[in-house]
């Protein structure tokens, strides 16, 4: 696939998921002017969500796909901290108990902003198919080492990966294949592919997926 449809299905894709909060601050103000003070301080509060949730949304995509992230976020703790209030508009709890550790690893301090999107961009794709929300853990094993071994776990009462999805994650999805949907995907691949990390996802059950980055040191 040449690069302008590429980047033609990922700004598909992420003007789908802007246009919500956008078309729900719009509409809310036009009915704004035309309700009645009962209704007024109720309306105002779904518009100010909704605007918070767009924005939340932009900070994080800037992040995720813009050029400039080790300008803007200088640690995977502070990258951790944009997931987090990203994931808290859709329910979705997120623990990273080995981050201020990692960020001592200088191994991944030299390579700070393609190890920040591919993280960014894992739990992306995972969350799109946490419809009811749940949680997301990043764990590292530290056991090995000559590797860098990462888990990113999906929970919740529903964790499906599509199919194509998942082909998308093993490197296995022909470019006549990709859609706006499976954009995401695919540009983890490519993400992980830059890094020399090697993607093993594991649909477990209906209720946990799992996505591990392993890449060397060497």
């Amino acid at each position: 696939m040449d690069a302008l449809t590429f980047s033609q299905m990922l700004c598909s894709r992420l003007c789908h998921d802007l246009i919500t909060p956008i078309g729900a601050v719009s509409s809310g103000f036009e009915i704004l002017e035309a309700c009645d003070d009962a209704e007024r301080e109720n309306l105002i509060d779904l518009t100010r969500r909704s605007a918070e949730t767009a924005s939340r949304r932009l900070t994080f995509y800037r992040a995720a796909f813009g050029y400039s992230l080790a300008s803007q976020y200088s640690s995977l703790t502070s990258i951790k901290q944009l997931m987090e209030s990203f994931l808290r508009s859709v329910k979705i709890h997120f623990e990273w108990p080995s981050v201020h550790t990692m960020d001592q690893n200088k191994e991944l301090d030299k390579d700070l902003a393609s190890w920040g999107r591919l993280f960014m961009n894992i739990v992306l794709s995972g969350a799109e198919g946490m419809p009811y929300g749940g949680e997301i853990q990043i764990i590292e094993d530290d056991s090995d080492s000559q590797n860098l071994d990462f888990k990113i776990c999906f929970k919740g009462d529903l964790v499906t990966i599509r199919p194509d999805v998942m082909m998308a994650f093993k490197g296995q999805l022909q470019p006549h294949a990709y859609t706006p949907y499976t954009i995401q995907a695919v540009l983890v691949r490519m993400l992980a592919e830059q890094l020399r990390v090697d993607l093993l996802p594991d649909q477990i059950s209906n209720q946990e997926f799992q996505l591990q980055a392993i890449g060397s040191l060497s």
